[in-house]
């Protein structure tokens, strides 16, 4: 049985001229660089590329687990993704629910870093962010969460001997980040003993849709030359106390507005700006390098 993804990383050489989405002359979706062989379309989808892996990890931080693919006509179908680790199932994301999973068209930068003229990506949103330096992730596929219309070509399942394993690897960032529904709290003087508790990681009840009333937790790791972390809000849509961070550590704050927008800014030991992250719930952060 074909495997669902080819897991071969297509080498590319970054070119100083400009670039437009185009194939270039003897490419096409179904050979998208001059490495590989081109696809039979009749009989599988082609070159579909998985990221994060350890060849190519994320960095800082990763709630999106992505495949992306150098053809344009592919749709999405039914099932479920998983992500595992030794232990069992970690996540589980369903495709019926966009907010979980989504296929998208490639954006023209995304299409320049690939030197593709098209193409289109599959976001795996998580409803907990990767841990740092975890090496036991792996992702399970049902058959038919991708399928060609024209000919009925699905992906085959990928199941506990899957090759793509995950990795987030970094000195400093986020790891862990889940929103949670938040907990109605007892009147005065009562107790809930049925309420979940704080650290009963079991009980929590994720969400893709954080509203005013829930909560955000994550564990910020500081580490090489990040000494500092200062958490900010342009629209006051979270809320932490306190917002100014040291040491590494689990870190819980409010969800105070419904469009979920906030971040996080890394600072070395002169006070320097390292990097910064930008926190919105359902995309992968944009790290911005200081100074660009």
């Amino acid at each position: 049985m074909k495997k669902l993804i080819a897991l071969i990383l297509v080498c590319l050489i970054c070119l100083t001229s400009a670039y437009a989405a185009e194939w270039r002359e003897g490419l096409s979706p179904a050979k998208p660089s001059t490495h590989s062989q081109e696809a039979d379309f009749s009989k599988n989808l082609g070159y579909l590329i998985a990221w994060p892996r350890p060849n190519m990890p994320a960095q800082r931080f990763c709630d999106v687990l992505e495949i992306y693919m150098p053809r344009d006509d592919l749709a999405l179908g039914e099932g479920k993704i998983s992500l595992c680790d030794g232990s069992g199932v970690v996540a589980e994301m369903d495709c019926a629910d966009p907010a979980q999973v989504e296929l998208r068209p490639l954006e023209e930068s995304e299409l320049e870093q690939l030197m593709w003229g098209s193409g289109s990506c599959l976001d795996v949103h998580l409803p907990i962010s990767l841990e740092f330096n975890k090496e036991d992730y792996y992702v399970m596929m049902d058959e038919g969460v991708l399928f060609d219309p024209a000919n009925g070509v699905k992906n085959p399942p990928m199941g506990e001997q899957s090759e793509w394993h995950p990795l987030l690897q970094d000195e400093f960032g986020v790891s862990r980040l889940y929103y949670a529904k938040g907990v109605e709290k007892p009147a005065d003087g009562e107790e809930d003993e049925d309420a979940p508790k704080e650290k009963d990681e079991e009980a929590v009840e994720y969400t893709y849709r954080p509203t005013a009333g829930d909560t955000v937790t994550f564990d910020l790791v500081l580490g090489g030359d990040a000494k500092e972390a200062i958490i900010f809000s342009e629209n006051d849509s979270v809320y932490f106390s306190p917002f100014q961070f040291t040491e590494s550590g689990t870190i819980t704050g409010d969800v105070t507005g419904e469009d979920v927008n906030w971040g996080i800014v890394f600072l070395d030991g002169e006070g320097k700006q390292l990097d910064q992250l930008t926190l919105r719930r359902g995309n992968v952060a944009e790290a911005a390098e200081a100074g660009n």
